[in-house]
C-alpha cells in the first residue's frame, strides 16, 4: 500500500491480473486504495485487500485468506518498517520478522513461480559487505548472518537501515534453502512517479518543510 507498492499493482491490475494486497485495517482502507487505483489507470475489480500484518505470525492472516491465496504464483514483497527514530525491536518486528513469516507462507504456495524481495541500494555497497566481513566482491547473500553479525548491523546503521540488510540476508538464504525462484532487487531512493511526477509520501523531506512552514504560520 506505499508508493511504489500503489504504482505496482495499479499496473498489474490495468495488465489484467489479479491482485491481493496485504494491509492492516481492510476494511476502512478499502474505498480509499481502490479509488487510487482507479484514478491512476488501474482495474480496481480485479483488486482484493487482506486483512493482515507483517508483524504477526502467518502475517495476521485468518484461515479464510491463506486458502485464498493458493492459486498464487507471483508474490511482491515491499513491506518494511519506516518512521524516524525507529528502535532495533521496531524494525526487526515488521521487516525481518515480516520476512520470514513471508517465507513460511511462500512455501505453502503450489504454484508459486516466482518472489519479488525490494531491498535496498546499500546491499550493494562493498563497505557493507566488508563491515560485515563477507567478500564485497562476490555478494552472496545466501549464507546465514551470525548473531554477532548481526548485532554489529544494529549499532552501525540503526533500526531501519540494519532491518532492510538483515531482511535482505534472510530471505536469500531462505529462499537458497527451500527452492523458492527469488528476484532481489536493489532499489535507490524513490520520492515519486517517473512519468508524472507525483509524490505521495507522508514522511518524505517535503514533507516535513511542509509541516515546520505550518508550525511556523
Amino acid at each position: 500500500t506505499g508508493l511504489i507498492g500503489r504504482w505496482t499493482v495499479a499496473r498489474l491490475s490495468k495488465q489484467g491480473h489479479r491482485v491481493k494486497v496485504l494491509t492492516r485495517n481492510a476494511q476502512l482502507r478499502e474505498k480509499e486504495y481502490q479509488n487510487w487505483i482507479h484514478y491512476h489507470g488501474g482495474n480496481k475489480e480485479k483488486i482484493d485487500l487482506l486483512d493482515g500484518d507483517l508483524s504477526k505470525a502467518n502475517l495476521g492472516l485468518s484461515d479464510e485468506d491463506q486458502h485464498q491465496l493458493a492459486d498464487t504464483d507471483v508474490i511482491y514483497h515491499m513491506g518494511a518498517a519506516f518512521s524516524w527514530g525507529l528502535t532495533p525491536e521496531q524494525a526487526r518486528q515488521v521487516t525481518v520478522d515480516g520476512s520470514y513469516e513471508l517465507i513460511n507462507l511462500a512455501k505453502r504456495l503450489p504454484k508459486l513461480k516466482q518472489l519479488v524481495h525490494l531491498s535496498g541500494y546499500m546491499m550493494a555497497a562493498a563497505p557493507v559487505w566488508k563491515f560485515l566481513g563477507l567478500d564485497d566482491q562476490k555478494q552472496d547473500a545466501t549464507k546465514k548472518l551470525s548473531e554477532q553479525q548481526v548485532s554489529r548491523l544494529y549499532k552501525k546503521y540503526g533500526g531501519y537501515e540494519a532491518a532492510k540488510i538483515e531482511s535482505h540476508f534472510l530471505m536469500q538464504n531462505l529462499a537458497c534453502e527451500n527452492n523458492i525462484p527469488l528476484t532481489g532487487i536493489l532499489l535507490s531512493s524513490t520520492i515519486g512517479d517517473s512519468q508524472f511526477g507525483e509524490i505521495d509520501q507522508p514522511l518524505s523531506l517535503i514533507h516535513i518543510r511542509h509541516s515546520r512552514r505550518q508550525e511556523r504560520g
